[in-house]
């Protein structure tokens, strides 16, 4: 069994907002402020809370300015993202369809602290994944970066599948595909013990992440080429510890 463990702990930024998931309806979405003692920086995190009465429970007991601990899991969602896009030739829309992936925070409980200012507030953001090295590593100067294919288990493939309402890639619901970013010298460390297909576990925290590329393409009312930029946020972890895991026995 994959291990996907989250805990933030932060200073509630705002008034947590009660709204319409694209993915899975109604939800609760909580923005926090992290101070992070240990790295001297301030980090941001939104999590969301999709469990109906873990909700009512929120709205009843959270508010600006508390300290929440919270206990999540990390997901991953592949889907084709529609884009409207303009051609600066002819001046007419159209809707282009690429393939995105939506990352989030699922919180299943938490608990609250009143009267702890952000300057005082001990702030954690960690995460403990398992999974199976899905590319090759990518190598810079003190920089690796590869994905984790996270499996979910069948209970939680359902209850995913009873909320979700965007359409989803096929397998999207079978797992998470998690980015991981490694630096100096774990970096080096990965590039000699990790390769791709190996299973390992993986610690660190999360960071939100905008993922930007530009696509060609050829207008289907002039004909002309242009270039138009996918933009959109995405949460990668960076780690402080990969690791082969040497004790996990596959079933099959």
């Amino acid at each position: 069994m994959s291990i996907n463990k989250c805990k933030i702990g932060g200073i509630v930024a705002e008034v947590p907002k009660r709204m319409n998931s694209l993915f899975y309806g109604d939800v609760l979405e909580i923005r926090l402020d992290i101070n992070r003692k240990d790295i001297d920086k301030i980090e941001h995190v939104t999590c969301l809370i999709v469990d109906k009465e873990l909700i009512e429970r929120a709205m009843n007991t959270i508010g600006v300015g508390d300290y929440l601990f919270c206990f999540g899991h990390f997901v991953s969602l592949e889907y084709k993202r529609k884009q409207l896009v303009k051609c600066p030739h002819c001046g007419k829309e159209g809707y282009r369809m690429r393939k995105a992936q939506n990352t989030d925070i699922i919180l299943r409980d938490f608990e609250v602290t009143k009267g702890i200012d952000l300057s005082d507030s001990d702030g954690v953001n960690r995460v403990v994944l398992t999974g199976v090295v899905n590319n090759p590593i990518q190598q810079r100067e003190g920089h690796n970066r590869f994905q984790i294919v996270n499996n979910r288990p069948i209970q939680a493939q359902q209850h995913l599948m009873e909320i979700v309402t965007e359409e989803l890639l096929a397998g999207s619901e079978r797992f998470n595909l998690v980015n991981v970013n490694t630096f100096n010298g774990l970096a080096t460390h990965v590039s000699k013990t990790v390769k791709q297909s190996n299973r390992v576990i993986v610690k660190g925290s999360i960071y939100d992440r905008i993922i930007k590329y530009t696509i060609p393409c050829k207008c289907k009312y002039c004909e002309e080429m242009f270039e138009y930029d996918v933009v959109y946020p995405q949460y990668e972890v960076t780690a402080t510890s990969v690791r082969q895991d040497v004790d996990y026995i596959s079933k099959s």
